[in-house]
């Protein structure tokens, strides 16, 4: 966001420290172009941050003020910009109250508030019109934004959850959803629903006869416990895809219909390849609600993969679905794994608070070094320490100062893997830093002779070329294999781009073919490939390079090598998927927090060291707390909350 006034010369005076990155990072793209290995340039590194002198404030506030009177930007300019009356706006209250608490309000990414928290969304939620026009933003002085924010959380549409220094908060619709969830859930338990015959599920488990004693007792379970909901826990790499797919066969031997779901549309396709069922995406359940349509029966199991990414306001829609038509839930994820983008949690909460009826699959199968298996179960833990120490004693955790540096050592490790023909994404968090990744990976792959024909252009200088391997970072159910609607493009999907189609006479009419693994080859056109926005107003690619990921991307993926870069922002969900993909071997790098002055040169306490400041992030993240378990502390009994009679 920019101030009006205020133009991009100014605002490139004064990100002098991102300058200086981006012109090293040209001299590496530079360095790469004429065939050199990432880690030979090494004169790239540290020379672009000058020693920081001690400025007295008064000096730097002046000098501040030259630097930017020479783009225009005087006192007087200055006093233009900032010297208006303040707008008086009419707010209904009771109307922005209401649009605050509704569920793409405060609590649409999380269940629990503090009233910092609420100050900053009561700023950035738009004001209800009267007349059903464009919402405007807030417009008001500090005060009464204070004001406004101390009348919501005492208004009837929250509630409050602790009363300590700090108190936290909850919206009702937030806590009814899931007090709805729980209660559900508890009284759906041994309920004689979805029964095996002992010898379907002997026959199932002698079929599969490689499952381990924890998996067996998996499918005991599930199969023949009669809950009508149920979850169960399968840690990274240990077997909870061929698990289910025995469930899935002693289910079809008494009779049963087994479907699939996820979050992810790659994740649906692997889940229905691993166990033989039919699948689709939460979205394309939650999409088809109609009572007299739904895609459930009384003789019907839905397995959802990845619960702990599912929100809770879309597992709650699935549990009422099964509840109408008489289905059984069977959720199965990891809550020491990523969570819902939207606001989750009960996931972990129905594991913990119900242990004895949900089976673990705790041994992985994926991790070979003993080190990084050691360093998982640690994390897991919450001993970030001895995490990082078995990481090193491996020879995989990796400390470096500057985001130069990891450029530099990270694209040079994942050239090296992939020469030797290992699947090997890079993992980071910041839009930026992939973006970057992608295109050096790009370039490496094209010098030395990689990719093939005539590059094709898109937004965000990308270039696409014959050989890239690509990502589908959205899914688009018009674009699939010709005659096969069913193989459609899922988010998530990896591919390779097999054709080049370039329109001499409109580029908007360009293409690329893109031959996506398990899916088939699909023609992808410029609309979607390049920046476009969905019906909804989002800004999306359709698809982007897939030699650099998100944390979120790689997870439920196994690799042979995994390479990550995690920071002070991090959270322990996401270093625990990023050091538990590579089966031989999870590197991570650790850097220190961006310098929140940008190179200015202000005296203050030198930052920890990168490997300090990240184990303390870790240490405060312990996943995302709920509102439930606030209300309900677990030695208090559970009410029952008023709504339709149902399980």
């Amino acid at each position: 966001m920019k101030c009006a006034g205020i133009d991009n010369t100014v605002v490139r005076e004064f990100s002098k420290r991102r300058n200086e990155i981006d012109d090293a990072l040209a001299e590496l793209e530079a360095e790469i172009g004429r065939g050199a290995h990432p880690n030979e340039v090494e004169h790239v590194v540290l020379r672009t941050r000058p020693a920081k002198n001690h400025t007295p404030a008064h000096d730097l506030v002046a000098t501040w003020r030259e630097r930017a009177a020479k783009h225009g930007l005087d006192a007087d300019a200055l006093a233009a910009v900032t010297g208006h009356e303040p707008h008086v706006q009419e707010v209904d209250t009771d109307a922005l109250f209401a649009s605050l608490a509704e569920p793409d309000g405060i609590c649409a990414g999380g269940s629990v508030f503090s009233r910092s928290e609420a100050l900053a969304a009561m700023a950035a939620h738009p004001v209800p019109s009267a007349d059903d026009s464009t919402p405007q933003p807030l417009l008001c002085g500090a005060a009464r934004l204070i004001e406004m924010t101390d009348q919501f959380l005492a208004s009837p549409h929250v509630v409050a959850l602790t009363d300590n220094d700090e108190p936290l908060y909850t919206t009702v619709e937030m806590l009814d959803t899931q007090e709805w969830i729980e209660s559900r859930f508890t009284r759906g338990l041994h309920r004689g629903a979805h029964l095996v015959p002992d010898d379907h599920v002997d026959a199932a488990l002698a079929q599969h006869g490689h499952l381990t004693s924890e998996q067996r007792r998996l499918v005991t379970e599930w199969c023949q416990r009669g809950h009508r909901f149920q979850a169960a826990i399968g840690r990274a790499g240990a077997g909870k895809t061929t698990t289910v797919a025995a469930c899935a066969d002693a289910w079809t031997a008494a009779g049963y219909r087994v479907l699939g779901a996820a979050v992810k549309g790659e994740a649906t396709r692997t889940l229905a390849a691993a166990t033989g069922i039919e699948c689709e995406t939460v979205a394309w359940y939650l999409a088809h609600t109609d009572p007299q349509q739904l895609p459930l029966d009384a003789r019907t199991i839905l397995v959802v993969d990845e619960a702990s990414t599912v929100s809770d306001r879309d597992l709650d829609t699935l549990m009422d679905m099964a509840a109408t038509t008489g289905a059984s839930l069977r959720l199965i994820g990891d809550p020491a794994q990523h969570g819902a983008i939207a606001a989750g949690g009960m996931f972990r909460v129905l594991c913990e608070r119900h242990e004895r009826d949900t089976p673990e699959l705790v041994t992985t199968h994926r991790l070979q070094d003993p080190h990084d298996r050691a360093a998982a179960q640690a994390l897991r833990e919450g001993n970030i320490d001895e995490a990082f120490d078995r990481l090193a004693a491996a020879g995989h955790l990796h400390v470096v100062a500057d985001d130069l540096a990891m450029y530099r050592e990270v694209l040079g490790r994942w050239w090296d893997a992939h020469r030797d023909g290992k699947d090997h994404p890079m993992v980071d968090r910041r839009n930026s830093t992939r973006r970057q990744l992608n295109r050096l990976a790009h370039l490496l792959r094209q010098v030395n002779g990689e990719l093939h024909g005539e590059e094709i252009t898109a937004s965000g200088d990308r270039a696409f070329a014959i050989g890239d391997r690509i990502t589908a970072r959205a899914p688009n159910r018009d674009l699939h294999v010709d005659g096969d609607r069913h193989a459609y493009v899922r988010n998530g999907a990896l591919g390779t781009i097999t054709a080049v189609h370039h329109d001499r006479r409109d580029p908007a009419d360009d293409a690329l073919t893109v031959d996506f693994d398990g899916i088939g080859p699909i023609d992808i056109p410029r609309s979607f490939f390049d920046h476009h926005r969905t019906p909804a107003g989002r800004p999306e690619v359709g698809i982007d390079h897939a030699y650099a990921l998100t944390s979120y991307a790689v997870q439920g993926s196994t690799r042979d090598v995994s390479t990550s870069r995690v920071d002070a922002t991090a959270t322990r969900s996401e270093t625990y998927v990023d050091i538990t993909r590579g089966r031989h071997a999870n590197h991570l790098y650790l850097t220190a927090a961006v310098d929140p002055l940008d190179g200015e040169a202000l005296p203050r306490v030198p930052p920890a060291p990168a490997d300090l400041a990240v184990a303390e992030r870790l240490h405060r993240s312990t996943g995302e707390l709920t509102a439930w378990e606030l209300a309900h502390p677990a030695d208090q009994p559970q009410p029952v909350p008023e709504r339709a009679v149902g399980i």
